[in-house]
């Protein structure tokens, strides 16, 4: 049985999806005494202030979560990167693999991910160290301690956790691996 190709969503989907993620972060926000319309950071990490000063950060638990989408310029410029040993190079490097046109790696995606490969393995060499894995989390899930709180809607009910107990258990329960997989067309040169 071959593998199921994972289909993009569309812009409605999407829209649906973060308009979803807003309305949790509103009916958040109101269960913990903040009235009126609330407002979070649509760029930032944060979503909601509580009346503490405290950020926290809303998701759902019934979707997949993405928490880590920086452009090139952002890592380059943000001085939390020059600190992961490495990372922030890697990172630019996993860019720069892929051409500035999309359709030019869908005409050559072999070529592309071949390119990719020395750096995402370089990469999962870096996060094997349990404290750069901690930092990387903290960076791609709280801004490097902008954020305190994760905050899930699960089944109903928000579950709020502490960010050093998220790191914690993250860095110490998650391995990070390169895919296995591999494609025979790897090395197809560009054409």
């Amino acid at each position: 049985m071959g593998r199921r190709r994972r289909r993009a969503m569309t812009s409605d989907q999407a829209r649906h999806v973060r308009q979803a993620g807003h309305n949790d972060e509103l009916r958040f926000a109101h269960l913990i005494g903040l009235s009126g319309v609330y407002t979070g950071d649509t760029k930032g990490k944060t979503d909601v202030i509580d009346r503490n000063g405290d950020a926290h950060s809303v998701k759902s638990g019934n979707l997949k979560w993405q928490i880590f989408l920086y452009r090139r310029s952002r890592i380059e410029a943000d001085p939390d990167f020059g600190y992961m040993d490495g990372i922030g190079e890697i990172l630019i490097n996993c860019i720069d693999a892929f051409p500035e046109i999309r359709d030019d790696y869908v005409e050559n995606k072999p070529f592309y991910k071949s390119r990719l490969q020395p750096h995402m393995r370089a990469l999962r060499n870096k996060l094997a160290d349990r404290g750069i894995l901690s930092e990387f989390f903290d960076k791609a899930m709280f801004n490097a301690g902008e954020v305190e709180y994760l905050t899930v809607l699960q089944n109903d009910q928000f579950h709020v956790f502490y960010r050093q107990d998220v790191l914690r258990v993250l860095s110490a329960q998650i391995s990070v691996e390169n895919s296995k997989a591999r494609n025979p067309n790897l090395s197809r040169p560009l054409t």
